[in-house]
């Protein structure tokens, strides 16, 4: 298997603008915008309860001069994309919005969105 095979991001768009990323450190969690969640029964199969819960999309920014605490802040209904730029594989997240903002000041900062809309492979 090459790296190619497998989904790794290396290009972050937050609302159309390119943002610098940690390489390998962006996951996307609860993609399936559910889980399933088993439930013993008395007697005979057990069984299972979906319930919904929010995809989020985890990340380490470099901070530059570009991009600042302000700029973050304002981030909310925003299109996320993420690229494996080899192989140009994508997944785009819409109407996203910061759900926090990890310690700056040495180096990457995490950071975290929810994201409300769909998720699409292209």
């Amino acid at each position: 298997m090459s790296q190619y095979d497998q989904f790794v991001v290396d290009s972050l768009t937050v609302a159309g603008a390119a943002i610098s990323i940690e390489e390998s450190s962006t996951t996307v969690e609860n993609i399936l915008g559910y889980e399933n969640e088993a439930t013993p029964a008395a007697s005979g199969p057990h069984g299972q309860i979906r319930k919904r819960v929010v995809p989020k999309i985890k990340t380490k920014i470099n901070f530059f001069q570009d991009i600042t605490s302000e700029e973050v802040k304002i981030w909310d209904d925003v299109q996320v994309v993420l690229r494996q730029i080899h192989t140009n594989k994508r997944v785009r997240c819409s109407n996203c919005s910061v759900a926090k903002l990890g310690d700056v000041g040495n180096g990457a900062a995490d950071l975290e969105f929810n994201v409300l809309g769909r998720v699409q492979w292209l």
